[in-house]
Order: C-alpha cells, then sequence, then structure tokens
C-alpha cells in the first residue's frame, strides 16, 4: 500500500467499529425502534419480530381465529304423507251416499180403485210430498157403460232422511153404471190411510225402505152400511239406480183387510200387490215412467163372503207417463192405465190417473 494512504483507511476502519459498537449497544424497545425497518440491537430480528417489542399493542400478535363450526346439515324436506293417511281440511269427510232423487220413484196409484190408497207402490226413499191427486177408469161397450173415479189428498212429510210419516185421504168415491136394468150413480167418502215408512238402508245405488199403512173405516160406500173394514199394509219398497237418471223401483205391500159384519162372522182377505218399474229424468225437469201392477189373492182357494171362489189374480195393469218439475220444489204427473188381466180388466177398459204436489224440504 502507498505510504500515503495508510493514514486514511486506519481512520475509516476506526470509524466503521465505533458504528458498530454503537449500534450493537442501542436498545430495539421503544414505539419508534419497534416500527424503523433495523434491527436496532443487533439481535438478527427487525422491529415486531423482536420479542422486545411485543410489549406495544401493534406489534400484538392477533389472537388466533377459530375455525368455523361445520354448518349443520339441512333437515330433509318432509314428505307429504300418503294419501290415505293425509290429513283432511276442516269439515271434510267421506263423501255422502247420494241422496235418491225424489223424481224417481214409480207412480203412486192403486190397481183398482175405491179401497183408499192400500197397495199403491212407493218411493223407496223418504221424502214430502204435498198435493192431490186423481184416478178415473171407464169402459164402454154396446150393453153398458161404467165409470169409476176416486180423488185423493197427500200429506207425506220426510222427518229425516230415513223417517217418513204421512196420510192419504180418499176424499171422493164416484161411481156410475149404465146396462139394461137402468143406472146407477153414487158418490162416498174414501177411506183415511195413515203412514209411516223408514228407510234402514239408502247408498248410491240402492235404497230399501219398510212401510206400514193403516186403512180406517171412514167410507161411506154401500158397504159400509152391512160391516166395518179395516185393513193393515205391511209393504218392502226398493229402487235400484244403475245411473243417476234411471231407477228400477219394487213395491212389494202385504195388504191384510179384516171386514165385521153387522151380524155374522168376521173375514180376512191376504192380498200381494206386487209392482215393477222404472223412471227415467234424463232431462232437468222433465222424466216418464212405465210399470206394471199387480193384485193377487193369498187365499184363492177359500170361499169369498158371497161364497163364491175367486180368481187368484184380481187385477193386472200396466201403467205409463210422464212427469215434471218445472221448479224444484213442485211435480206433476199424468199416467195411463191399461188393464190387461184379472177382474180389473173385464170391468173396464182404460184409466188415467193425475198427481200435482209441491216437495218443500221441510226439515
Amino acid at each position: 500500500m502507498p505510504r500515503s494512504l495508510g493514514p486514511f483507511v486506519a481512520v475509516v476502519a476506526c470509524a466503521a467499529g465505533h458504528a458498530a459498537t454503537a449500534r450493537a449497544t442501542t436498545f430495539e424497545n421503544t414505539a419508534a425502534a419497534c416500527r424503523d425497518g433495523l434491527d436496532n440491537d443487533a439481535d438478527g430480528h427487525v422491529d415486531c419480530a423482536d420479542q422486545d417489542c411485543w410489549e406495544f399493542v401493534f406489534c400484538r400478535p392477533a389472537a388466533p381465529v377459530a375455525p368455523a363450526a361445520p354448518a349443520a346439515p339441512a333437515a330433509p324436506a318432509a314428505l307429504p304423507p300418503p294419501p290415505s293417511l293425509a290429513p283432511l281440511p276442516a269439515g271434510a269427510g267421506p263423501a255422502a251416499p247420494a241422496a235418491p232423487s225424489p223424481y224417481l220413484g214409480p207412480f203412486e196409484t192403486p190397481v183398482m180403485l175405491h179401497f183408499g190408497t192400500i197397495g199403491v207402490p212407493r218411493h223407496a226413499a223418504a221424502g214430502t210430498f204435498l198435493g192431490f191427486g186423481s184416478r178415473w177408469a171407464w169402459e164402454w161397450s154396446d150393453l153398458e157403460s161404467r165409470r169409476q173415479g176416486s180423488l185423493y189428498l197427500y200429506g207425506h212429510v220426510a222427518i229425516n232422511d230415513s223417517v217418513e210419516v204421512g196420510v192419504d185421504l180418499e176424499l171422493l168415491q164416484d161411481s156410475f153404471e149404465s146396462n139394461e136394468r137402468g143406472e146407477r150413480a153414487d158418490t162416498d167418502f174414501g177411506f183415511l190411510v195413515p203412514r209411516v215408512k223408514v228407510v234402514p238402508y239408502s247408498g248410491d245405488l240402492a235404497t230399501v225402505a219398510l212401510g206400514l199403512g193403516i186403512l180406517l173405516p171412514t167410507s161411506t160406500n154401500d158397504l159400509a152400511d152391512t160391516m166395518t173394514m179395516l185393513a193393515f199394509e205391511p209393504a218392502v219398497y226398493a229402487a235400484l239406480r244403475p245411473v243417476s237418471f234411471l231407477s228400477v223401483t219394487a213395491s212389494l205391500p202385504f195388504p191384510i183387510a179384516l171386514y165385521i159384519p153387522d151380524g155374522g162372522e168376521n173375514s180376512v182377505d191376504g192380498l200381494f200387490e206386487p209392482s215393477v218399474g222404472v223412471a227415467v229424468m234424463p232431462l232437468e225437469y222433465i222424466g216418464g215412467f212405465a210399470q206394471l201392477q199387480f193384485k193377487v189373492w193369498l187365499d184363492a182357494g177359500a170361499s169369498t163372503r158371497d161364497g163364491a171362489e175367486p180368481d187368484a189374480l184380481k187385477g193386472m195393469n200396466v201403467v205409463v207417463g210422464l212427469r215434471t218439475h218445472p221448479m224444484s220444489f213442485f211435480l206433476a204427473e199424468l199416467a195411463a192405465i191399461v188393464p190387461v188381466a184379472g177382474a180389473a180388466s173385464d170391468m173396464f177398459d182404460v184409466g188415467v190417473a193425475l198427481r200435482l204436489g209441491v216437495t218443500p224440504d221441510l226439515f
């Protein structure tokens, strides 16, 4: 080294050593030293990495954050209950059987006149009918002519879907006969028949009812002048509805007539007066019916009161007609009656019948 540089190098080396010593003896424990970016105490840690700086808030390590708890799995969506177990809305329940239409019963007219309404076919359903009816029959021939008629009042009331009570009143009995012996005409009061009907079964397709009528001795006809007559009519009524606008009807009344003469022995007549038919209401307000009616002696082998042997078949009629209810509470029926066998056909050629009434829902 040249002699002229020696003193300069010695001075620089001395200054560097003095600076290093000064740095080594400086502390890193003040707010300024802990954020100046220098390793002030020469321990290999700068600012907040030096534990001497950890007393300052800005150098304290942040508290470890706990890992978030895993989210609970979502509950599976509730499955709807099967249809058979699904709860029903309030007030809902199984549908009730459809009520039988009051306009799909048989036409209620007797096979033969002047015996009240005993033996008439009847609707299997309980219903209300308040009104009147009329039935007339005629015969014409070269030798004689004959006419018979009756006027009825009806008061049947349905207490509920299963019970019907009522009364039939034969208000008028009219008869006229003309032959070579002359003419005979009578006008009398007829019979009163209280009734009750109970419906033990009624479903969508069929209805079955049990009935009882009692004929009271209220008539003023010729027979009433010599005896008292009572009659009891237990009956079974049924209807089958294969479709909503059609009904197949059947009535099975078993009238039992008791004759109590003013003198002599009492007598009893047992009868069976079945009928079968079809009633239809294809349009809302117009329909029709057709039925076959019978009147049969149950004790045909026994002698009658006059000693004669009665025929088993007392009468057989074909009945066809129309019915309408132009208003929901009104019913009108018109029928033609053709006697085809038995004493009824021997006495009359043709008949007509009419019924008019209201059918309100009173209860």
